[in-house]
């Protein structure tokens, strides 16, 4: 009887110690959920106050070139271009302060979350496709002194953006109309759609880019402001390149690939910080201290004027 009543107690020890092991992971669990809300915490504040920086920086700088240039230019377009996309990204921050933004899988967004997350990279896009095709309106210039270039290059961009924002708007409806598994197949073709756009702006910065670059470099007269563009170009075309393609795979990774909170905590700020807010700053810093062109020489490089 005591042998029975002994060994009974050992299961029931061991049951309980059984018992105690597995629960352990929840401790731990919980510890690593706390330790990643924090990293949350201050990673957002530290991302908010960035892009308030950022954007009251591009800001000053854009009311600098309406107020105190007149006509309109490429260049002057490309500032006030330049803090609209840090502008709403810090609003996406804002309005999604304390709802897990860097955390939360971008499959269960809703329709209003989608239009005010997908706003800065859509406007992001735009601006950095003005530039590609306004290299594109150089190389063609230095070809060519047909004034319409101009006018047909801004008509192509134009129309470009008219079809990028069309179809984004259109796929938002359809999100908006459906529900369910449809719905987030929905959202995944929405998440497709725009890392294409990015490789889309990619491929417009390197092809047009590069072939200004070999334009610059080829010329029949060399020169020290020449050679400076290319490089200019040349730098500003690759980086571009490639930060385009890492937005392209990072929107993929975190729609198709990444589950968990972790896992989208890195990639998040990875994109905020890589993809788009050191993106402006290079902009911002290569127009600033644009170098007389090599293919106008008596104008500033993107100085050319709109066409009307």
């Amino acid at each position: 009887m005591n042998l029975r009543i002994a060994m009974r107690a050992l299961a029931l020890a061991g049951l309980e110690g059984a018992m105690v092991a597995l629960g352990d992971d929840e401790p731990e669990s919980e510890t690593i959920g706390q330790d990643l809300a924090e990293a949350q915490q201050i990673a957002m504040w530290t991302l908010v106050l960035s892009f308030s920086a950022v954007f009251v920086v591009c800001f000053s700088l854009a009311l600098y070139w309406v107020a105190r240039r007149p006509g309109w230019s490429v260049k002057k377009v490309l500032f006030c271009l330049a803090p609209w996309p840090v502008f709403f990204r810090d609003v996406d921050m804002i309005v999604h302060f304390n709802d897990n933004y860097l955390t939360e899988d971008l499959s269960t967004q809703n329709v209003l979350s989608i239009f005010i997350g997908g706003l800065p990279g859509y406007i992001f896009c735009s601006t950095y496709v003005m530039l590609g095709m306004f290299w594109a309106y150089l190389y063609y210039r230095a070809h060519s002194d047909n004034k319409n270039i101009a006018v047909v290059v801004t008509r192509i961009y134009v129309v470009v953006n008219a079809v990028i924002w069309l179809g984004w708007f259109i796929i938002l409806l359809v999100i908006a109309c459906l529900s369910g598994s449809a719905a987030v197949t929905a959202h995944h073709v929405e998440a497709t759609y725009a890392a294409s756009l990015n490789l889309m702006a990619g491929a417009v910065f390197v092809v047009f880019g590069s072939l200004l670059v070999f334009k610059l470099r080829t010329a029949p007269v060399l020169s020290s402001p020449r050679m400076a563009i290319a490089q200019k170009i040349g730098f500003l075309t690759w980086i571009c390149t490639f930060l385009f393609g890492v937005r392209s795979l990072s929107i993929l990774l975190q729609t198709f690939v990444i589950d968990s909170p972790a896992g989208n905590f890195t990639a998040k700020l990875i994109f905020e910080i890589l993809c788009e807010l050191a993106p402006t700053l290079l902009i911002v810093a290569i127009v600033s201290r644009a170098v007389p062109s090599a293919v106008q020489p008596k104008r500033a490089l993107l100085q050319s004027p709109m066409p009307a």
